[in-house]
C-alpha cells in the first residue's frame, strides 16, 4: 500500500498523572527516519477518536494505527504534509490510545508521559514537532499547555493541529435519534441478554455499546449538541464544561 513499516511496534506508556482517579496509557509505534532504534528527530502523532476497543476489540491498535496515518498522508494530496512524513528525515512516533473514546484529558496524560519517553530517549538536541489528528489535535493542544502550566519542558518547537475540533464537534441529531431508537429497540429484544453475553464471550463487539458511541466520555464532551438517550433532549453540560476548561488554558 505503500506505507512504511513501523521498525518499533507496541511499546505501552501510561499516564504517571490520574485524571478521576484512573491512568490514560498510550501504544507507541515508531518508524525511525535516520538510525533504526534511536531517536534524533521526533515528530509525534496523536490520533483522533478510536472506538477500537468496541469495535474490533481482538485489534491492539483499535480502528487506526501508524499504517492509517502513512494513508492519509498519501492521499492528502498535501505536499507539505508528506515532505515533513517522508522527506524530512522524522522519526515518526504514533499514538494509539488504548482508550480512543476516553476522557480527553486522561487521554492528554498519556501523551504527556509519551512526550516525556521521548525526550528521555532521544539522542540529540532536536525538538520535537507535535501533530494531533482530529480529536488527537485538542488532547494534543492541552497536553502541551498543561505540561507548560505545570513547568514542564516539552521540548516541542511546533504545533500541528490536523482537522482538530477546538470548539466542538457537530453530529447531526437525526443520526443520534437513529442510533438511540435502535438501542431501545434492541434492548427491549428477547435475545439482548443472551447476544452481548454471547459477544463478550466470544471477544467480538458488544452491539450495544456500538449504538451508545454517543455516550462515551470523549463523545460527550467533543458533541456540541448531544441528544441524550433518555429523555430525548439536548444534553450540553459535558460538552460546556470541557470547552470551558479548555478555553480557559488556551494554546501552548
Amino acid at each position: 500500500n505503500g506505507c512504511p513499516a513501523p521498525n518499533s511496534n507496541g511499546l505501552t506508556i501510561q499516564a504517571t498523572k490520574a485524571y478521576l482517579g484512573e491512568y490514560g496509557k498510550a501504544i507507541v509505534s515508531v518508524y525511525y527516519g535516520s538510525v533504526v532504534g534511536e531517536l534524533h528527530k521526533p515528530l509525534i502523532i496523536a490520533e483522533g477518536f478510536d472506538p477500537g476497543h468496541i469495535t474490533v476489540p481482538e485489534n491492539q491498535f483499535g480502528e487506526t494505527n501508524i499504517n492509517t496515518f502513512f494513508q492519509q498522508v498519501n492521499f492528502s494530496n498535501s505536499f507539505g504534509l508528506q515532505n515533513l512524513t517522508y522527506y524530512s528525515g522524522y522519526d515518526i512516533i504514533y499514538v494509539d490510545w488504548v482508550n480512543g473514546t476516553d476522557y480527553l484529558q486522561r487521554n492528554a496524560y498519556a501523551l504527556e508521559a509519551v512526550i516525556d519517553w521521548v525526550n528521555q530517549n532521544k539522542m540529540s538536541n532536536t525538538p520535537n514537532v507535535v501533530l494531533g489528528q482530529s480529536m488527537g489535535g485538542v488532547i494534543a493542544r492541552y497536553a502541551l499547555k498543561d505540561m507548560e502550566n505545570n513547568s514542564k519542558n516539552h521540548q516541542t518547537r511546533l504545533y500541528i493541529s490536523w482537522d482538530a475540533p477546538h470548539q466542538g464537534a457537530n453530529v447531526p441529531e437525526g443520526f443520534q435519534d437513529l442510533a438511540n431508537h435502535a438501542k431501545s429497540f434492541y434492548i427491549q429484544t428477547p435475545a439482548f441478554g443472551i447476544t452481548e453475553y454471547l459477544l463478550y464471550i466470544l471477544g467480538k463487539p458488544s452491539i450495544y455499546a456500538q449504538l451508545n458511541m454517543a455516550n462515551q466520555p470523549a463523545a460527550r464532551q467533543m458533541l456540541i449538541n448531544r441528544i441524550n438517550g433518555s429523555t430525548n433532549s439536548i444534553n450540553n453540560t459535558d460538552h460546556t464544561t470541557w470547552q470551558s476548561e479548555l478555553q480557559t488554558m488556551g494554546y501552548p
